[in-house]
């Protein structure tokens, strides 16, 4: 066997036409599915630092299951976390501080908006301001287009629009920014915008049904993620929010972990918790939770777009190198008649060009990788700019790496080479040597 391998290592050099075409086939095969799948790979990267960091969702949801219900979202007063349960929390919190980075406290707040000239719907996210800077960190704790964030202001009654309602309330930047991308969040950098009021008046109704107002004043203008939120969406103070519904309560809270890891243990060791303190409240997988309904959306859309786009990939490839590899073959059947004529078996011919194929293989994985390497660092360098889908500002086209794919693609294309070369030597060996001899 040890014969074979430098003879097939020979071959590939002394063949060195046939075997270019094979490692260009395979190579290219190779740079269009990993590059492919780090491409999936990094968006998501994004959608999941997004919920994790960006939104503040950490890693774990606490709340009472039944506001998901059809009763809770008709009565959803009755559902909310209490003072005292929120307490009882932070008392779990505070003796599993090994497991947990950070924690928020979240309840949303719905009604009018006017800038006392339009009215407008809103839909305020109220949350701990400096715990959710810190949760947002390391990317996403500036997160202001123009303006400053909450927690950099601290105004008590400061509030950040999204850019879309700022502009229908008449919240404009200075200097429009063109390049603003949201990958990895943005510059920390007061860019400036105007008003027509500084001041706007939020109006909702309390739990009890009465109608409350609050006036806030406007400090920057944020990113809502999806352009259809980006029209009503804010972020307000908890303490803001609790006044507007005239209320202690909250709708949930978000636990950050040191290790998501350690997801499942945590979220066991808070349901064991609030079962022996008899909370009607629970800890979820943000995943698991409905919050993360168009996250899964996406996800699906994404797994289909993959699955169509490395069929086609994995098609185009095999037949390329099925045919690189049995013209190969069929241009050297001459040798391999004379390899038979001096006492060669089947399988041993076979053997020696499936050794060629592996070793082709794998000089199309190495060149595939270095270029895969080279073109991914140029693509993130160049910061290409592009609109996905719903998301309301461009993202930069990036590339991430992907080891599985690597591995993967190279198991792959060796194992294609492989057996692409035994059938194709399998049918000329089955002829007579004369023929092979003779072949033209």
């Amino acid at each position: 066997m040890k014969i074979l391998a430098q003879i097939a290592f020979r071959n590939t050099l002394k063949n060195w036409r046939q075997s270019l075409a094979a490692i260009i086939s395979i190579s290219a095969g190779f740079l269009s599915l990993v590059l492919f799948q780090g491409y999936i790979k990094d968006v998501n990267r994004m959608y999941e630092d997004g919920y994790n960091h960006r939104a503040m969702y950490g890693h774990v949801l606490i709340e009472n299951p039944e506001l998901n219900t059809t009763e809770g979202k008709s009565r959803t007063e009755d559902f909310l976390m209490t003072l005292a349960q929120q307490e009882k929390v932070n008392l779990f919190l505070q003796q599993e501080k090994s497991l947990v980075k950070e924690s928020v406290r979240f309840l949303p707040v719905s009604g009018t908006v006017t800038n006392g000239r339009n009215s407008f719907i809103f839909i305020a996210m109220g949350y701990d301001i400096d715990a959710g800077a810190r949760i947002r960190a390391p990317h996403w704790t500036w997160e202001t287009l123009y303006g400053v964030p909450l927690h950099i202001k601290k105004d008590p009654q400061g509030v950040v629009l999204g850019q879309s309602l700022g502009f229908l309330l008449g919240c404009l930047p200075v200097n429009k920014e063109t390049n603003m991308v949201q990958n990895y969040g943005y510059k920390a950098e007061d860019r400036p915008f105007k008003c027509y009021r500084d001041t706007v008046q939020l109006t909702a109704t309390t739990l009890t049904g009465q109608l409350n107002a609050i006036d806030l004043n406007v400090v920057g203008l944020i990113d809502g993620g999806y352009k259809d939120i980006d029209e009503k969406w804010m972020k307000i103070s908890l303490e803001n929010a609790q006044a507007l519904l005239n209320t202690d309560h909250i709708r949930f809270m978000s636990v950050l972990l040191n290790d998501k890891n350690n997801m499942n243990l945590f979220v066991e060791k808070f349901n064991d918790f609030a079962k022996t303190e008899k909370l009607p409240i629970i800890a979820k997988n943000w995943f698991d939770h409905p919050i993360a309904d168009v996250y899964k959306q996406i996800q699906s859309l994404l797994g289909i777009f993959q699955i169509f786009i490395v069929t086609v990939i994995l098609t185009i490839s095999s037949l390329s190198v099925l045919n690189t590899v049995v013209k190969s073959v069929k241009e050297r059947t001459r040798e391999i008649g004379t390899l038979r004529s001096i006492g060669f078996t089947g399988a041993q011919v076979g053997a020696l060009f499936s050794l060629e194929a592996f070793y082709l293989s794998m000089m199309g994985v190495a060149v595939g990788s270095v270029v895969a390497v080279i073109s991914t660092i140029l693509i993130n360098q160049a910061q290409i700019l592009y609109r996905a889908g719903l998301l309301s500002e461009p993202i930069v086209f990036q590339i991430g790496y992907d080891f599985q794919a690597y591995v993967f693609c190279t198991f792959l294309l060796g194992v294609l080479a492989v057996f692409a070369s035994y059938f194709a030597v399998k049918s000329t060996v089955n002829a007579s040597v004369s023929e092979n001899l003779t072949h033209v």
